[in-house]
Protein backbone atom coordinates (compact mmCIF):
# COMPACT_ATOMS: atom_id res chain seq x y z
CA UNK A 1 0.00 0.00 0.00
CA UNK A 2 1.02 3.54 -0.53
CA UNK A 3 1.58 6.29 2.27
CA UNK A 4 -1.81 7.66 1.08
CA UNK A 5 -3.62 4.42 1.42
CA UNK A 6 -2.15 4.04 5.08
CA UNK A 7 -2.62 7.15 6.18
CA UNK A 8 -6.40 7.03 4.71
CA UNK A 9 -7.07 3.21 6.83
CA UNK A 10 -5.63 5.48 9.75
CA UNK A 11 -7.72 8.51 9.07
CA UNK A 12 -11.33 6.43 8.83
CA UNK A 13 -10.08 4.52 12.45
CA UNK A 14 -9.98 7.38 13.72
CA UNK A 15 -13.09 8.86 12.37
CA UNK A 16 -15.02 5.57 13.42
CA UNK A 17 -13.20 5.51 16.58
CA UNK A 18 -11.99 1.57 15.60
CA UNK A 19 -9.75 -0.18 13.72
CA UNK A 20 -10.40 -0.05 10.26
CA UNK A 21 -9.38 -3.30 7.76
CA UNK A 22 -6.46 -3.61 5.37
CA UNK A 23 -8.13 -3.30 2.81
CA UNK A 24 -8.20 -6.01 -0.20
CA UNK A 25 -7.71 -4.26 -3.13
CA UNK A 26 -7.43 -0.76 -4.23
CA UNK A 27 -7.96 0.89 -0.70
CA UNK A 28 -9.88 4.09 -1.95
CA UNK A 29 -12.94 1.51 -3.70
CA UNK A 30 -12.45 -1.19 -0.53
CA UNK A 31 -13.19 1.92 1.83
CA UNK A 32 -15.82 3.23 -0.32
CA UNK A 33 -17.65 0.13 -0.54
CA UNK A 34 -16.57 -1.00 3.48
CA UNK A 35 -18.37 1.96 4.84
CA UNK A 36 -21.23 1.74 2.64
CA UNK A 37 -22.11 -1.56 4.39
CA UNK A 38 -22.15 0.68 7.08
CA UNK A 39 -24.66 3.60 5.54
CA UNK A 40 -21.62 5.73 5.90
CA UNK A 41 -19.73 7.08 3.03
CA UNK A 42 -17.10 8.92 0.97
CA UNK A 43 -18.10 12.35 -1.23
CA UNK A 44 -16.68 15.03 -3.16
CA UNK A 45 -16.81 18.14 -1.74
CA UNK A 46 -16.52 20.99 -5.07
CA UNK A 47 -14.46 23.70 -3.42
CA UNK A 48 -13.15 21.93 -0.30
CA UNK A 49 -11.37 25.46 0.99
CA UNK A 50 -14.81 26.82 1.63
CA UNK A 51 -16.14 23.84 2.98
CA UNK A 52 -17.38 24.35 6.54
CA UNK A 53 -18.80 21.92 8.99
CA UNK A 54 -17.64 21.63 12.47
CA UNK A 55 -16.90 17.59 13.01
CA UNK A 56 -14.79 15.64 11.74
CA UNK A 57 -14.25 15.09 8.23
CA UNK A 58 -11.69 13.36 6.12
CA UNK A 59 -9.86 15.69 3.27
CA UNK A 60 -7.54 14.27 0.48
CA UNK A 61 -4.64 16.96 0.88
CA UNK A 62 -1.97 17.50 -2.15
CA UNK A 63 1.15 18.31 -1.21
CA UNK A 64 4.55 18.30 -2.93
CA UNK A 65 5.48 14.68 -2.42
CA UNK A 66 1.93 13.54 -3.64
CA UNK A 67 -1.81 13.20 -2.11
CA UNK A 68 -2.29 12.68 2.16
CA UNK A 69 -5.41 11.67 4.43
CA UNK A 70 -6.08 13.92 6.49
CA UNK A 71 -9.14 14.52 9.31
CA UNK A 72 -9.74 18.00 9.50
CA UNK A 73 -11.94 19.72 11.92
CA UNK A 74 -13.89 22.73 12.84
CA UNK A 75 -14.63 25.64 11.38
CA UNK A 76 -12.89 26.89 10.04
CA UNK A 77 -11.31 23.15 9.27
CA UNK A 78 -7.86 22.41 10.40
CA UNK A 79 -6.06 19.56 10.47
CA UNK A 80 -7.16 17.02 13.87
CA UNK A 81 -4.71 13.73 12.71
CA UNK A 82 -1.79 14.65 9.81
CA UNK A 83 -0.28 11.26 9.80
CA UNK A 84 1.71 11.88 6.72
CA UNK A 85 2.51 15.50 8.14
CA UNK A 86 0.73 17.08 4.96
CA UNK A 87 1.07 20.43 6.35
CA UNK A 88 4.49 20.25 7.05
CA UNK A 89 4.89 19.19 3.57
CA UNK A 90 3.08 22.47 1.75
CA UNK A 91 -0.58 20.93 1.65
Amino acid sequence: MSSFDDELRACIAELLRAPAPVPDGEPLLFFKQWLAERNLGLVPIEDAATFAWPGQWLAKVGATDGDHAVVMFGSPSGPWLDPGGAYGKGG
